[in-house]
């Protein structure tokens, strides 16, 4: 395996950017940014282009939202998860 592919594998794996979080959840990546900002959460480490999220927020909201179909219900459902 070559150095460029282990440090990129394993630089924030815990992480996802915009677009790879956008991508999990089958949405674009505008609305996640809308749902950051406006409900506050997932939460957005940094700003636009640069913004990364936590993989567990993010798999937790992708569960929530096959299960409520509710973006809103989703936030509060993957909110509780991630707390414990």
């Amino acid at each position: 395996m070559s150095g460029y592919a282990t440090s990129h594998a394993s630089r924030d794996a815990a992480e996802l950017s915009c677009s790879e979080a956008a991508d999990v959840l089958g949405i674009p990546p505008a609305a996640l940014e809308r749902w950051a900002e406006r409900l506050a959460f997932p939460h957005a480490e940094g700003a636009g282009g640069t913004a990364r999220f936590r993989r567990t927020e993010i798999e937790a909201l992708r569960d929530a939202l096959v299960r409520t179909h509710s973006v809103e219900g989703a936030v509060r459902a993957a909110r509780e998860r991630t707390q414990r």
